[in-house]
């Protein structure tokens, strides 16, 4: 309470300001997660192994990625550290998220393709 009243600040605006930090990373791992989706899925590679836990043995190309990005980037080796520690709910490594950014990043191919075929002055399907 003391801290409070020496920084003049209220409890409101110290749980909003970590509300806005968690949001800020989340939505940092969540780029790395897009991007390692990416690329996986433009080089036909396999996301999943027999596991689905990080650092874990065959748990799969995805989870793969993201460990060894972590040993590169910071905001990924915090997040890691997190997972791991059990600090954090919600690690936004689970197959339905990896199934729902694969499915956001499909659909947007897909609006891409047809906004291409609506615009093209002739289009042939066989």
């Amino acid at each position: 309470m003391r801290q409070f009243v020496k920084t003049r600040t209220s409890i409101n605006q110290v749980i909003i300001s970590q509300i806005n930090t968690e949001t800020q990373r989340s939505e940092e791992v969540l780029r790395r997660l897009v991007e390692i989706t990416l690329y996986l899925a433009e080089n036909d590679i396999a996301f999943r192994g027999s596991s689905s836990k990080v650092f874990t043995k065959n748990n799969g190309n995805f989870l793969g990625f993201l460990q060894l990005l972590g040993k590169f980037d910071a905001v990924l080796l915090e997040h890691l550290r997190r997972v791991t520690n059990r600090e954090t709910k919600f690690h936004l490594l689970s197959v339905s998220i990896q199934n729902e950014i694969i499915n956001m990043l499909g659909s947007k191919v897909k609006e891409s393709i047809i906004k291409k075929i609506k615009t093209a002055k002739y289009f042939y399907y066989k």
